[in-house]
């Protein structure tokens, strides 16, 4: 799984580099998996939080 070297990305992205849907992602940030932020009205998530959240959900398959 590669995750482009940015800092932040949209729910859009998030939900491509995991190959869920939008609704999962944001389901994940309602339950504290992924750290989001709003910037003027757009949800913004940092590249950390998907390299956390990847840990997470996928034993074994962390990005170094």
């Amino acid at each position: 799984m590669n995750i482009p070297n940015k800092p932040t990305f949209t729910i859009f992205e998030v939900k491509n580099i995991f190959q869920v849907a939008d609704k999962t992602v944001r389901n994940w940030i309602k339950e504290g998996r992924l750290e989001a932020s709003k910037v003027g009205g757009c949800v913004r998530i940092k590249r950390e939080s998907i390299l956390k959240c990847m840990i997470k959900i996928i034993p074994g398959r962390g990005v170094g």
